[in-house]
């Protein structure tokens, strides 16, 4: 992390100077932190969801079968 905010900073230096420079690295680094955890916070959630969507796929063997009836209309 110490090479990347470096990084940053010799690069943003000649625009707008060191103090600044490094304010503006470290606001760098920080969103790029927030995008990922975003990120992983959405992938985290997709797997729960679809461990819960697999725990609850034998409660489909359960139900019964919806008899129709025999002229083919539907009851509301």
């Amino acid at each position: 992390m110490l090479e990347s905010l470096a990084a940053a900073t010799k690069a943003l230096t000649p625009q707008s100077g060191p103090v600044l420079a490094q304010m503006q690295a470290h606001g760098l680094i920080y969103n790029a932190l927030l995008a990922q955890s975003s990120l992983w916070a959405f992938v985290e959630n997709f797997r729960m969801f679809g461990f819960l969507c697999l725990l609850c796929l034998p409660l489909v063997f359960l139900f019964k079968r919806v008899k129709r009836s025999p002229g083919g209309a539907a009851m509301h």
